[in-house]
C-alpha cells in the first residue's frame, strides 16, 4: 500500500470528500494519511511522507488537485462532483452567504449528499414542490425553522400542512438530523456552511427540544399518508412552539 503525499486546495467540503475517498480506501489503519489542514499560505508543509494536506482557504501553489469554489452562475461546475448524479446540478440551491465568516467566496446552501438522499425521492412524485418559485421555496420553510419564525410558517407555509407534499417535511427532518449530530459532535460530510446555519438552533434547543421537533415531524409524515383533515398536523406544531 502506497504512503500518500498530496495536498488539496479549494473547496473545504470537496477537499475532505477528497480524502475521505484515500481513508476509505486503505484497508490497513496504520497506513492511512494524517490529515493536515492549513489556514495560511504561510505555513510550512507538514513533517512526514506520509500525510494529505488541506488548504480551503487559499490556493496552494504546489496543490496536486484544486477543487473550485462554487460561486452565482457557476452552477455547471457541481456537474464533475455529481458524476452519475450531474443532473442534481440544477436542483442545489446556490448563493453568497454575508453571513459567513469567510465572505470571500461562496458555497453550497445544503450540503449535496443531505439534498438528493431527503429531496429527490419526490421529484418523481406527482406532488412535487416547484423548485424554481421564488414565493414558496423547501429551503426558506426550513430556514424559517431555524430562525424560529413560527408566524411566518402558519401564515406563508400553511399550506404545506394540508397538502399530500411530504417533501417539505424531509428536508426538515434532515435538518434536525444534522442539529442532532452537532449537539453530539459528529459532524463529519456536513459541508461548513450547514454546520454554521444549524448551530445556534441546535444549541439553544438541545437533544430534548430536537427529539420533540423530530417527533413532530414524523407524526407530520404519517398524518400526511393517513390523509388526515389539515387542523389536526397544525395543532401540534402551534403546541410545540408555545413550549419553546
Amino acid at each position: 500500500m502506497p504512503l500518500f503525499k498530496k495536498i488539496f486546495s479549494g473547496d473545504e467540503f470537496f477537499c475532505l470528500e477528497a480524502y475521505r475517498a484515500i481513508v476509505r480506501s486503505c484497508e490497513n489503519p496504520i497506513l492511512r494519511p494524517k490529515l493536515c489542514i492549513s489556514r495560511s499560505s504561510k505555513d510550512p508543509l507538514p513533517e512526514g511522507n506520509n500525510y494529505i494536506l488541506i488548504t480551503p482557504e487559499y490556493i496552494h501553489k504546489k496543490a496536486d488537485q484544486t477543487f473550485d469554489y462554487i460561486k452565482v452562475g457557476q452552477e455547471y461546475k457541481l456537474d464533475k462532483y455529481l458524476k452519475e448524479k450531474s443532473y442534481l446540478a440544477q436542483f442545489v440551491p446556490i448563493g453568497e452567504f454575508k453571513d459567513l465568516k469567510n465572505t470571500q467566496y461562496s458555497v453550497l446552501a445544503y450540503d449535496l449528499l443531505g439534498f438528493s438522499n431527503s429531496i429527490l425521492p419526490f421529484y418523481n412524485n406527482k406532488f412535487v414542490p416547484d423548485v424554481e418559485s421564488t414565493s414558496d421555496s423547501i429551503f426558506e420553510f426550513v430556514d424559517y425553522f431555524l430562525g424560529k419564525n413560527w408566524n411566518k410558517i402558519l401564515t406563508k407555509y400553511s399550506w404545506v400542512f394540508e397538502t399530500q407534499d411530504e417533501s417539505y417535511f424531509w428536508m426538515l427532518e434532515n435538518t434536525i438530523n444534522v442539529c442532532v449530530k452537532i449537539i453530539i459532535g459528529d459532524t463529519n460530510g456536513i459541508h461548513p456552511y450547514r454546520i454554521q446555519k444549524c448551530d445556534p438552533f441546535a444549541k439553544e434547543f438541545g437533544l430534548n427540544g430536537l427529539i420533540q421537533f423530530k417527533k413532530f415531524v414524523c407524526d407530520s409524515i404519517t398524518a400526511i399518508r393517513s390523509n388526515d383533515l389539515p387542523y389536526p398536523r397544525i395543532r401540534p406544531f402551534i403546541e410545540l412552539t408555545s413550549m419553546l
